[in-house]
């Protein structure tokens, strides 16, 4: 066999193990399948036009677990411990809507409906490095929420007061959630979540790592040039680069594999 095509063999075999080994984990690991996402939308952006690396951005590709693997923080908690995800407090989720496709969104604050009341114990200690709450409502009984919640979330992109009308909430326990780049809660009036929290039941999967810009052939595929134009303008030149890079480096084996072997071979046995 040519020393040429033994290299392209040991090259392309390196290749083809690495990613199905890393199939089988991510798989296994993940509880859910298919175990990524593409992303379609800036709602997570902490940019208005480029792709960042530990950001969830248009034409990232997301590893997801399942809900039931995933240790599920909101905003409020994570304020209060450091957990971090994706450049902000708390965990990101993947949910369901009535119409249109599942929603990438952050989990802001979990509520919870008893007989009538609702209630957000988190609440109690969501204050700042001063020690006042970074909360309001009608009441200020964290246990008996009424009228309009305001939440000022000060941290990540923005750095924002967000409202909802505990009194017009539909009656199950559940998350506020909202995408990092936008300005309200998803559960606000006229919004894509109105009124309706997001209960266990409707989470498909929980954002759990990011492979920076690899989302974008799917876009590209799917004739959404638009999205990457418009949000992400650094996506596909950065992938092209981190292609370039990985054929560089498996070339590179293969060829410092052959030289080995070559060296090997001229060695005189004893």
């Amino acid at each position: 066999m040519k020393k040429e095509n033994l290299t392209t063999i040991i090259a392309l075999g390196i290749v083809v193990i690495i990613l199905v080994s890393g199939i089988i984990l991510v798989k296994n690991a993940s509880g859910v399948n298919p175990p990524f996402t593409a992303i379609e939308s800036n709602s997570m952006q902490h940019s208005e036009d480029k792709s960042q690396i530990g950001i969830i951005d248009t034409g990232d590709m997301i590893m997801v677990r399942s809900f039931e693997k995933s240790n599920v923080v909101s905003y409020v908690e994570g304020h209060q411990t450091g957990h971090q995800e994706f450049g902000d407090y708390g965990s990101v989720l993947i949910y369901k809507r009535p119409v249109g496709n599942p929603v990438i969104h952050r989990a802001i604050l979990w509520m919870e409906y008893d007989s009538g009341t609702w209630k957000a114990p988190s609440l109690e200690n969501f204050k700042d490095s001063n020690g006042n709450p970074l909360w309001t409502c009608a009441s200020d009984d964290f246990n008996n929420l009424t009228g309009t919640l305001i939440l000022t979330l000060n941290n990540g992109y923005r750095n924002i007061a967000v409202s909802i009308n505990v009194d017009d909430l539909l009656p199950h326990s559940g998350y506020i959630t909202m995408g990092d780049n936008n300005a309200t809660v998803d559960q606000s009036a006229s919004n894509i979540s109105l009124n309706n929290l997001v209960n266990p039941e409707r989470i498909k999967s929980v954002a759990w790592k990011e492979i920076p810009w690899l989302g974008s052939l799917k876009l590209l595929a799917n004739g959404h040039t638009s999205y990457l134009n418009n949000y992400a303008t650094n996506s596909v030149p950065c992938l092209a680069a981190l292609f370039i890079t990985i054929i560089l480096s498996v070339v590179s084996i293969g060829y410092l594999f052959d030289e080995f072997v070559s060296k090997k071979k001229k060695t005189p046995t004893p």
